[in-house]
């Protein structure tokens, strides 16, 4: 997968999640939607991403990938695209991140 790809996939996950640990979780499992996996826990009960359909956890990225990942992350943070905290006063710095308010 190029960075490209994997920054698109990131990108659509950020909404999803909003600190690092769900990010990277949700991020392989959409990985796994992008290649054409389907769930390999038919039936199972827990959490399931409303939007992969994968349990939470189903999937996880390897060292190499989340290490791409953390590099996206850092450019979206250069070019103020993403913001540390929740911008709630109370968790205000990594691994909580929020993206910038539209005006």
């Amino acid at each position: 997968m190029t960075k490209q790809q994997l920054r698109e996939i990131v990108l659509q996950s950020i909404p999803d999640a909003n600190q690092f640990n769900s990010l990277f979780l949700i991020v392989a499992n959409n990985i796994a939607k992008a290649e054409g996996q389907q769930t390999a826990l038919v039936g199972a009960i827990g959490p399931r991403h409303t939007r992969t359909g994968f349990m939470m956890g189903e999937h996880h990225l390897d060292p190499h990938e989340k290490a791409r990942v953390q590099d996206i992350i850092h450019d979206l943070y250069r070019e103020g695209k993403l913001y540390p905290g929740l911008g709630d006063g109370m968790n205000d710095d990594w691994p909580f991140y929020h993206t910038p308010l539209e005006d």
